[in-house]
């Protein structure tokens, strides 16, 4: 599973969804991060954007860096957004991105081509 450089602003950091994040994260979510990010669908012509809170415990739950406070994070996207630099739909993205690196939608290639067989089927 690999880590994903996330850029918000000036803010930096590796983040990734490791097995042992789900649960903490779950617990602040008070919900599935399955159910935040294919649960809030407007109508069929929108995208399925989360809101912000929520994609920032996302966030601050995967990241890697040490140093980085879900403060930190939430201080960033608003720097993002009121000077113009970016939009919910950017933040949406970077966190979409560090779910499939880590395999949260399936295998990534990276964990196909190192994968060994587990259990052989007679």
């Amino acid at each position: 599973m690999k880590s994903t450089k996330v850029k918000i602003g000036n803010l930096e950091f590796h983040a990734r969804l490791a097995g042992k994040d789900y649960v903490p994260i779950e617990k602040r979510l008070n919900e599935s991060i399955h159910n935040v990010v294919f649960g809030y669908k407007m109508d069929e012509d929108s995208m399925n954007v989360p809101p912000m809170g929520k994609m920032i415990v996302i966030l601050s739950g995967t990241c890697k860096t040490s140093n980085i406070s879900e403060r930190k994070i939430a201080l960033a996207i608003e720097n993002l957004i009121e000077t113009g630099k970016g939009t919910k739909y950017d933040v949406y993205e970077q966190m979409m991105q560090i779910l499939n690196d880590s395999g949260f939608f399936g295998q990534t290639e990276e964990s196909e081509e190192t994968m060994e067989p587990q259990l052989e089927l007679l």
